[in-house]
């Protein structure tokens, strides 16, 4: 009899012992569950497209000198580098060939295109080779920028325009070069937000993120990947600034079935908050790694904001030309305001003369 007792209070034990693990195990599911949702900051995530847009229309107005350094390494040893320079000034654009002085200049300006030429540099007179008009008035035209589509298949200027200051300024939010950016990605449906929250202390914010883009065939995204394959692309990024900008990650890459689109990229950033309104790049150090290969791009910025002095060299006034009269009317000389003048006295004079000569003959 104690025996079946005994048996009965053991079996009863267990059975206690089932049930709250389960009951314990559901709460510790539930807990976890909280985890992850606390891990998302959905009200921060609404926000991020809009301070991105921000910081892409601050950086129309930055100029200075990049210095960038690309190598490829196969099996252990530097197989190619290149060493690029680059001097730029948003939101206008300006080439010099040969001399510093330049025999040949290319400007994108505010209300007109130009080209001018010379036989050497050190001659003073240039040649207009090409004026193209941009507006009618007088008002300084304002552009709208956005970040550049995904697919980069828009032709329009101010699109050019934004995939050009994000391929050299726009870094901070760059996953593959003059191609993919965060900003973009974010639009999609197929890009899904896993964890993302605050790290460090309030006075010091960071942010880690890690998201996945997968898209499953068939799809529109053949820039990418042809229709009929998969596009995976996996992170983990570290978000600095109050724009939010890469400074740390690493993502993987899976393009569809070529291999060459398969690979990992690993960033490094550091951004200067003290020279200009937004940080700006100082220092990107990127590294992808193939298969078969690994190419590195290391990139020094010295950058700050374009000074209104420096607009004049996008004006044909600044390589001693004329100012173009779009409206084909020729300039009014003071001569002609001159004689004017003398016309019209002469006029009241004669009017005078011929009133008191017929005065004169009246009486």
């Amino acid at each position: 009899m104690n025996v079946l007792r005994t048996c009965l209070f053991v079996l009863f034990f267990v059975f206690l012992s089932v049930q709250l693990s389960v009951v314990l195990g559901q709460e510790v599911t539930k807990k976890d569950s909280h985890i992850v949702i606390s891990d998302i900051n959905s009200d921060l995530i609404k926000k991020l497209p809009a301070i991105w847009e921000e910081y892409l229309q601050a950086l129309g107005t930055v100029k200075g000198t990049i210095n960038k350094t690309n190598s490829w390494i196969k099996k252990g040893k530097i197989d190619k580098t290149e060493n690029l320079k680059y001097n730029i000034a948003y939101m206008y654009h300006l080439t010099l060939n040969s001399s510093v002085s330049g025999e040949n200049v290319f400007v994108t300006g505010d209300k007109y295109d130009f080209r001018l030429l010379r036989a050497d540099s050190d001659q003073t007179s240039w040649l207009i080779d090409n004026l193209e008009r941009k507006q009618t008035d007088d008002k300084k035209q304002i552009t709208k920028l956005y970040f550049p589509s995904i697919s980069s298949e828009k032709s329009d200027d101010n699109d050019k325009l934004s995939l050009r200051i994000c391929s050299q300024l726009a870094v901070g939010l760059e996953l593959k070069k003059n191609f993919i950016y965060l900003p973009e990605l974010w639009k999609y449906k197929a890009f899904v937000i896993q964890k993302f929250h605050q790290i460090g202390s309030n006075s010091d914010k960071k942010y880690f993120l890690k998201f996945k883009f997968f898209q499953e065939p068939p799809h529109k995204l053949e820039w990418l990947a042809g229709k009929t394959e998969k596009i995976l692309i996996e992170g983990e990024l570290y978000l600095t600034t109050d724009y939010f900008l890469i400074e740390k990650g690493n993502v993987k890459f899976y393009l569809g079935t070529n291999k060459s689109n398969h690979f990992t990229g690993t960033y490094e950033n550091v951004f200067d908050s003290n020279v200009y309104k937004v940080p700006l790049p100082k220092l990107y150090n990127f590294k992808a790694e193939y298969s078969n290969f690994i190419f590195n791009s290391n990139v020094k910025y010295d950058l700050r904001e374009t000074e209104e002095s420096d607009l004049k060299r996008f004006t044909l006034s600044h390589y001693g030309v004329p100012e173009p009269d779009f409206d084909g009317k020729p300039p009014i000389s003071r001569i002609r305001y001159i004689l004017a003048c003398i016309s019209i006295l002469i006029i009241i004079v004669s009017i005078c003369v011929l009133y008191l000569s017929r005065r004169r003959k009246t009486k």
